[in-house]
């Protein structure tokens, strides 16, 4: 009821974010190889010439040009509703909803398991606390790509949905370790394997945003570590949760084929007791056509009483 509806929720949440990765990667690189490095205009003219004959540097009047369009970008007030803070509000919602299908799904469990007593039961604790991390995550998230939808493009914002993204991925990364610590590692079976082997690809990809999230934030690493490889990463850290969501979807397809072939045993059993029933049933209504019940007096002084015995008489 709520595993595979969370599940189809995260794998949608988890295509969104691929899709930005691959859209940051993209841009970064063309932008940081070609602009930001200098190799589009080492291949161009180093200078034009005027009308009067003199040389002007066309690098620096690129960069001039850059810095009125950004003065002018950082006291414009109008909203970017483009694909990309669509498609980052839409990733962040789904995250959100599956946080509260998982939410419930404690719920759920702690009303109809009469053992279960509150959301803090050993049962249920792990996985409470991982849709309420998960959640705050999300809702950070979310709150980052609103500001990102309605503010200026200006060092300040920069700054800020970079922090923002620094907080999220350190919940990101307690939620999956809440994760971790709530599996049960002595069952041994198809669906804890897939469910480990999904948690640490989430775990690892977690991991590999906080560190991004640090880089970005630190000046030093800033200018120190290559940007391009750095949206490699997060490239690599958004597959790893998309393969994570793949294999939770393959747990809730295995489950599902286990209890259908359960049913399948169970009507199939039903339906053979109930053959043998009507076969045993058969059985005793022909042996008793076969047998004929005869009344017979075994003397006269019962005969005379009334006592009549029963004699049967195989016919």
């Amino acid at each position: 009821r709520f595993s595979i509806p969370s599940n189809v929720v995260f794998f949608v949440g988890s295509i969104l974010y691929l899709i930005l990765s691959v859209i940051d990667f993209q841009y970064g690189d063309y932008y940081y190889g070609e602009y930001y490095h200098g190799d589009y205009y080492d291949n161009q003219m180093d200078s034009i010439t005027n009308v009067d004959g003199s040389t002007a540097n066309i690098t620096s009047a690129v960069v001039d040009g850059m810095d009125n369009e950004s003065d002018t970008g950082a006291t414009s007030d109008t909203i970017k509703i483009d694909s990309y803070t669509m498609l980052s509000i839409a990733a962040a919602s789904a995250f959100i909803l599956n946080a509260i299908i998982d939410f419930c799904r404690c719920v759920h469990y702690r009303h109809t398991n009469s053992k279960v007593h509150s959301l803090w039961h050993e049962d249920i604790r792990a996985d409470v606390i991982t849709a309420i991390l998960f959640g705050i995550a999300a809702c950070i998230d979310l709150w980052g790509a609103i500001i990102y939808g309605i503010s200026a493009y200006t060092d300040t914002s920069e700054k800020l949905i970079a922090r923002a993204t620094l907080v999220s991925t350190q919940v990101y990364l307690l939620s999956a370790i809440a994760a971790i610590m709530g599996l049960d590692w002595k069952c041994k079976s198809l669906v804890l394997l897939l469910a480990i082997t999904g948690d640490i690809l989430f775990l690892i990809g977690s991991i590999i945003d906080v560190v991004i999230s640090y880089l970005y934030v630190i000046p030093a690493a800033v200018q120190s570590v290559d940007p391009v490889l750095l949206l490699k990463l997060s490239l690599v850290s958004s597959t790893l949760w998309l393969v994570d969501s793949i294999l939770y979807l393959w747990s809730d397809c295995h489950c599902l084929l286990l209890l259908y072939r359960r049913r399948r045993d169970i009507e199939k059993k039903m339906e053979i007791e109930s053959s043998c029933e009507m076969q045993h049933f058969t059985h005793s209504e022909h042996a008793s056509s076969d047998w004929t019940v005869v009344p017979t007096s075994h003397s006269k002084s019962d005969s005379s009483r009334g006592n009549v015995g029963i004699e049967f008489a195989f016919s």
